[in-house]
This record gives C-alpha cells, structure tokens and sequence, in this order.
C-alpha cells in the first residue's frame, strides 16, 4: 500500500533511510522523539494534494519502518467536486470511494478497506470532532 507525494512513492514498509530527501524534507519529528528513537512520528509541514483531495500527513515509524500514514483533509478544498462537501467525515469517505471502490465493511464511524498486507479505513470521532484516514501494515 502506498500514496503518491509530489511525484515520489511512499510505500508501507519503506524504511525511514529509504525514503527521497524530497519528501523527508516536507516532514519534522514532533514530540520529544528523538532520530535514533524506536518509535516517532513525522507531521507534514505543509499539505499535499493527493488524488484531488488536499491533506496534511502524519507519518508513524516504528523501528525505522514505516507502519502507518494518517490523512487529514484540510478544510478548503481546491477541487471543484470536493470543494462542495461540509463535513470532513463525508468528504473522506468519498475520496475512499473514487479511490478504492466500495468498502468491505461501512460503520457509523467511517469506512475500512481490507488488503492483505494492510488496511485503509476512516474514522470520525464524534467526541473530539476529528475525521481521519488510517493507511496501516497488518501486525505492528
């Protein structure tokens, strides 16, 4: 599983010294992580359009391999289509959708896409109010 950023395939699995400086660049370490640390997390310093939707990214390393990509839609969206859509929640699953086909499992919380190495699915937390976009490896 993998999303395309400015031109570059970023992969599940890649491992952190892998990855082009292109898009290492467009990332910084939060929290007290530290580079040498077995756990970090990488938050994107600006967004990214990925097929027509703009996010910000979250990028989570374990062991230098990276196990999971956070998506989180900004809220003024560039494409016409998308652009129309108010609720985050909504505009996360159509994106799914256009990408993905139809989900092998819908909840009230967002939709999830099996694959064999992994899986994609949203989730909305009516709690907190947040609508994010989980791409994750099997067994981390």
């Amino acid at each position: 599983m993998h999303i395309v950023l400015n031109g570059n395939k970023l992969c599940l699995g890649n491992n952190y010294k892998d990855i082009p400086m292109e898009i290492k660049n467009e990332f910084y370490i939060i929290g007290n992580a530290k580079e040498d640390d077995e756990f970090k997390i990488y938050e994107s310093k600006g967004y990214f359009t990925i097929n027509r939707v703009v996010f910000w990214l979250h990028l989570y390393f374990y062991n230098n391999i990276l196990t999971k990509i956070i998506l989180v839609a900004v809220d003024k969206q560039e494409d016409e289509e998308y652009s129309k859509i108010r609720h985050k929640d909504d505009l996360h699953n159509k994106w799914l959708e256009d990408n993905y086909g139809e989900p092998d499992a819908i909840k009230r919380l967002g939709y999830t896409y099996k694959f064999k190495d992994g899986k994609i699915y949203s989730e909305n937390d009516p709690r907190s109010g947040s609508d994010q976009i989980f791409i994750e490896v099997n067994n981390i």
